[in-house]
């Protein structure tokens, strides 16, 4: 499955993208899967979002919703799929 990930503010600076797309074999994967391979691929810019199997302090995550609106996930055992594959990564302060 495709997901897509949007950062946010100090994020989109971080790693110097407004977006990224990654491909996960496991169509059962978690939005920890999902946050632990973004992770991995942006290792260079020392994007670390996770602690464990919680979010760092800080970070919040929302996904995107078919309408356009937008929804805070709080389970990151959520099932990615559930959430249409679209995360978006912010922090408290949204866009800073």
């Amino acid at each position: 499955m495709k997901a897509l990930v949007e950062f946010v503010g100090y994020f989109a600076l971080k790693t110097g993208k407004r977006s990224f797309t990654a491909t996960l074999e496991n169509r059962e994967a978690t939005v920890l899967d999902f946050l632990k391979q973004v992770e991995q691929a942006f290792v260079h810019s020392n994007l670390i979002v996770t602690e464990g199997v919680s979010l760092r302090s800080g970070v919040l995550i929302f996904h995107r919703k078919i309408n356009g609106g937008t929804e805070r996930i709080f389970d990151m055992n959520t099932i990615l799929e559930e959430v249409n594959g679209h995360i978006i990564i912010s922090t408290l302060m949204g866009g800073g």
